[in-house]
């Protein structure tokens, strides 16, 4: 396995971990289903359904990896890993703190949030 697929399943397996024990093969197997199935119609990608049950299954594995990110690292090297620009690797604009400014209760320092991201990367690359 290259370094990045080994990055990504390891990435995976923490995503994997909030999934009850007795439904993760289950679930990997659909997954792999479905992966085959799209590379098969690659133009028949139709959007996901977003019933209660999904956004609450995929909110705890928000909450997962963001404590898992903010445990394993000092408070200015969580918000670093997680304010960074993902250049398109996400979706949208590829920066957290676009989606969680103006959800009530958090207020986002738009500002600290770059400098935090780009102090980081800065730091990385000298």
């Amino acid at each position: 396995m290259t370094e990045t697929v080994d990055t990504w399943t390891t990435a995976m397996e923490t995503a994997l971990a909030c999934v009850p024990a007795d439904l993760r093969l289950d679930v990997l197997r659909k997954l792999t289903d479905d992966e085959t199935e799209r590379r098969r119609h690659p133009f028949l990608i139709g959007w996901k359904k977003r019933w209660h049950a999904v956004d609450e299954a995929t909110s705890v594995i928000v909450q997962v990896l963001v404590r898992d990110i903010a445990n394993c690292h000092s408070k200015a090297d969580a918000a670093a890993v997680l304010f960074r620009n993902h250049h398109g690797r996400g979706t949208g604009s590829c920066w957290l703190p676009d989606y969680l400014d103006g959800l009530p209760g958090i207020i986002v320092d738009r500002k600290r949030c770059i400098d935090v991201s780009e102090r980081k990367h800065r730091s990385k690359a000298q």
